[in-house]
């Protein structure tokens, strides 16, 4: 059983606020028992074209200084840290748009670059590639970014790769009020949950107006946790692979069958009424 710790704070410009904030609800989130911790996108260096317009004066000697500190607390708490920033790249080259992996002793292990860009990230971002995988006490992690969300197919590129638990970091907030990601983006993300038996922790944004609370959803696809809206908040829940690893190797086993058509075959028989579809 694997205890990790969902957060959820009002990302901006300022990276040493970023950085303070992280490092409050990494504290809070280990003395709640939290081996990995988990934060939104960008959440360390905020978000280029959203909290600031053009990476014209970015203080990338700050965002390094930041995240050295958050890597010391890493070590010094013995958690794992899976959070937000931007991925400075050579020349003219954008920056990746990327969630880091930091170990319990603060060596970075790996780096998701977000794959499904808006069109507006790429005036600003370099999309990534590649799906990115870990483990952690033999448990296998996924990592997703925002407008990930909307493709299908990279959930199911996880589940087929024998991802337990997808991190899935956002940054959907200070809109205006209400948005169609309000509306949906939990509903679609407990599917996408309960169609690949895999649990989810989502991790926004929490400056207002926040789209949608940050959510921890079980391999159901029921959201077992919320955060407070609008608010700096920590969830803490159990991935508990004892308790749900029958369900999820029972229901995976299941589909693939039944998309291979396996499951079906030996049942199919020619009948002339069951071809015929224009009789009642």
């Amino acid at each position: 059983m694997l205890r990790i710790a969902t957060c959820q704070f009002p990302v901006s410009a300022n990276i040493k606020r970023n950085c303070d904030f992280m490092v409050r609800q990494i504290e809070q989130s280990a003395q709640r028992g939290a081996k990995l911790v988990h934060f939104g996108e960008c959440a360390l260096s905020g978000y280029c074209g959203v909290d600031f317009k053009t990476w014209s004066g970015f203080n990338w000697d700050m965002l390094q200084t930041s995240f050295e500190r958050i890597q010391s607390v890493a070590e010094q708490h013995q958690v794992w840290l899976v959070f937000g920033s931007s991925h400075r790249l050579t020349g003219e080259h954008l920056p990746h748009n990327s969630v880091y992996v930091v170990d319990s002793s603060g060596v970075l292990i790996t780096r998701y670059d977000k794959r499904r860009c808006s069109i507006k990230d790429l005036n600003h971002y370099t999309p990534g590639t590649t799906p990115i995988t870990f483990q952690v006490e033999g448990i296998m992690f996924g990592i997703l970014v925002c407008l990930d969300y909307r493709f299908p197919e990279l959930y199911r590129e996880y589940m087929d790769m024998g991802v337990a638990c997808a991190l899935h970091s956002f940054h959907d907030a200070r809109k205006q009020g209400s948005s169609l990601s309000s509306a949906i983006a939990q509903p679609t993300l407990q599917g996408h949950a309960g169609n690949t038996a895999m649990w989810i922790s989502v991790a926004n944004n929490s400056a207002s107006y926040q789209s949608f609370s940050s959510l921890w959803i079980d391999p159901s696809g029921s959201a077992e946790a919320r955060a407070k809206r609008h608010r700096a908040d920590v969830i803490v829940n159990e991935l508990d692979m004892a308790h749900h690893g029958a369900y999820i190797t029972m229901v995976r086993s299941f589909r693939a069958d039944a998309r291979s058509g396996s499951i079906y075959a030996p049942k199919i028989a020619p009948d002339a009424r069951s071809d015929n579809r224009t009789q009642f």
